[in-house]
């Protein structure tokens, strides 16, 4: 395990065993925050870092739905996915956001996608 100066772990509550099993190899850990749906029953079920957990729920209870959004442009950096290294050691690969709207657009195109169609994707790990 390569921990680094890790300071932040964010899972679903399935994950917490994971964690539990390498907390002690993680000093620098600030948050725990957990997506739960039972709040007791998770504090319960992982007593040994239960003191350490923030669920999602109650962190962002109570805020403003309105915020201000950050200007971009669209050859700004968007996300940065490491390779799977290849050809020699793992790389990030820089994409913007307009690297971002273009595939989507491009994929909308193709399958013939319009605004009355919903649509979910996620990015990978790795590039």
């Amino acid at each position: 395990l390569i921990t680094g100066d890790v300071k932040g772990f964010v899972a679903p509550e399935q994950l917490l065993p994971v964690y539990e099993q390498v907390y002690e190899q993680l000093p620098s850990i600030e948050r725990v925050i957990i997506c739960a749906e039972n709040e007791s029953a998770c504090r319960s079920s992982f007593k040994e870092v239960s003191d350490q957990l923030v669920f999602f729920g109650k962190l962002v209870s109570g805020h403003a739905k309105e915020s201000v959004h950050p200007s971009i442009h669209q050859d700004d950096t968007a996300v940065i996915l490491f390779t799977s290294g290849t050809t020699g050691k793992p790389k990030g690969a820089m994409l913007t956001h307009f690297n971002l709207y273009s595939n989507a657009r491009d994929v909308a195109e193709y399958l013939s996608i319009d605004a009355k169609d919903k649509v979910i994707a996620a990015l990978p790990m790795f590039h």
